[in-house]
């Protein structure tokens, strides 16, 4: 197997590990509601600004940053687990990879036609995060 074709495998894998972890640390229907009341609250707010009810748009804000302090809580633990596992593996991978460059078949901005493992990891990292999330139904 090709050190480029490892890498990739080893990023996939600990993007699928890392939204496990929220997956299981979180509860998906619980934070829908949560994003849900909280878009309700910001339309309220916007429509209390616009009709300038002050008075009305700070009792909505203030809804708001409740909401958002929740989710952020909520987040919290599964966010510190995760940065931990991802400190490791760049180490790990750091270490294994150093020396690899992969030549793209385009040039990317400020970066160019060959990048090391990091940006590799980088690129393979989120774009299959994006994908994972949706198959776990992460919010």
């Amino acid at each position: 197997m090709t050190q480029i074709l490892e890498l990739t495998i080893l990023s996939i894998v600990i993007s699928f590990i890392t939204m496990l972890i929220y997956r299981l640390m979180t509860d998906p229907k619980k934070m829908k509601e949560i994003k849900d009341n909280l878009s309700h609250y910001k339309k309220l707010f916007n429509k209390a600004q616009k009709s300038n009810d002050m008075e009305k748009a700070q009792k909505y804000m203030g809804e708001i940053m409740k909401l958002n302090q929740h989710i952020l809580r909520i987040n919290m633990r599964p966010m510190l687990i995760s940065m931990i596992i991802v400190i490791l593996a760049i180490t790990y991978l750091g270490n294994v990879y150093k020396g690899i460059t992969i030549a793209l078949p385009f040039s990317l901005p400020f970066l160019g036609k060959e990048i090391g493992w990091f940006w590799w990891y980088v690129i393979v990292s989120f774009s299959s995060t994006l994908v994972i999330r949706n198959i776990l139904g992460v919010e």
